[in-house]
């Protein structure tokens, strides 16, 4: 479970950041997994976003979150940015619990890891499913799930 808008701003911002400072030529890579949680009912995510543009120096990435922080290298070649983005994507996942991780070499690209835990919609078999979406619509909340998938051969209810 996650705020939708808020996800869709951080991979975004992400995402445009790399596409807006990698070169024609150069690649943009986009992974998303699930990870080992020891925090029962949630799930461990990892996006990461990984590109072979121009690449940030250790000085800047110091102060890559700081409101109006921008690399002196993409002010002089006039790419356009306010230098607000990350430290709004960093605001938002430290709001979620997350963290966020960066590599980067001048020349040689980025890389970002926004990790974070989400609570989750799992049941093992469909009898679970069944007693989860009963117990919300036995408190009134009717919508409570978007979507459910079961799978056609489970061990006790199957889909």
């Amino acid at each position: 479970m996650a705020d939708e808008a808020r996800m869709s701003s951080v991979t975004m911002n992400v995402i445009g950041n790399a596409m807006k400072y990698t070169p024609e030529g150069g690649t943009v890579e986009f992974y998303y997994k699930e990870i080992d949680c020891d925090k029962p009912g949630y799930a461990q995510y990892v996006c990461t976003v990984k590109d072979t543009g121009i690449g940030m120096s250790k000085e800047f990435l110091a102060k890559l979150y700081e409101l109006f922080s921008r690399e002196k290298s993409t002010t002089v070649s006039k790419i356009q940015g306010t230098g607000l983005g990350l430290s709004i994507v960093k605001s938002i996942i430290d709001l979620m619990g997350g963290k966020i991780e960066v590599e980067s070499e001048l020349g040689k690209g980025t890389r970002f890891d926004i990790t974070i835990q989400l609570e989750i919609e799992y049941a093992d078999d469909g009898d679970v499913a069944v007693s989860m979406v009963e117990r919300y619509y036995e408190s009134g909340i009717y919508n409570y799930y978007d979507f459910i998938l079961m799978d056609v051969q489970m061990p006790r209810m199957n889909g």
